[in-house]
């Protein structure tokens, strides 16, 4: 059996290092398309630039990954009257895809309004009872300071992190895709 083994095995290396490995590899442009999927909603606002340097404006409605196409409305005027027309583009076709990144809530305000609270309640409260006590190293002033101060603003982080990222203008990202 072990003969037969190293009888063939000769063949199956030669074999393995013949086949192509076009299929072992995913295409540039659907990996773009698949990028593009996982960062961008239909029907958010989107550019596609192809490689001749064209660009397309409009709203994303579907990436089809097994066709590798995106389907994109866009509003045009005809006639002085409104119109929405379907686009659908090719993948291998486009050079990149921008698309306006919006703000969304972002946790790191409440992390930064407890560690600031916490701070500044912890200073204010070590003041406050020093001043009231007569020098007892054991006074947990600074530490209810603390504990007050690190809720307060965790919760200003809270409304922070909800309210400012929506008012902080959208800026336009970039997916380049390799053809």
């Amino acid at each position: 059996m072990l003969a037969k083994i190293f009888k063939i095995l000769p063949t199956v290396v030669i074999a393995l290092m013949v086949i192509p490995e076009a299929n072992c590899q995913a295409q540039p442009y659907k990996v773009c398309l698949e990028k593009t999927l996982l960062k961008i909603e239909p029907g958010e606002k989107i550019k596609i630039l192809d490689h001749d340097g064209n660009s397309i404006s409009g709203r994303l409605v579907a990436i089809n990954l097994d066709k590798s196409i995106v389907t994109m409305s866009q509003t045009v005027t005809r006639h002085g009257r409104f119109a929405c027309q379907s686009l659908t583009v090719n993948g291998r076709d486009i050079s990149e895809i921008k698309f306006l990144k919006t703000g969304k809530f972002d946790a790191k305000y409440i992390g930064i309004g407890f560690g600031a609270g916490g701070f500044v309640g912890m200073i204010v409260g070590g003041h406050i009872g020093q001043s009231k006590s007569s020098g007892a190293i054991a006074d947990f002033s600074g530490l209810e300071g603390m504990v007050w101060g690190a809720g307060i603003g965790a919760g200003v982080g809270l409304l922070l992190g909800t309210i400012l990222p929506p008012l902080i203008p959208a800026k336009y990202e970039t997916i380049k895709c390799k053809s």
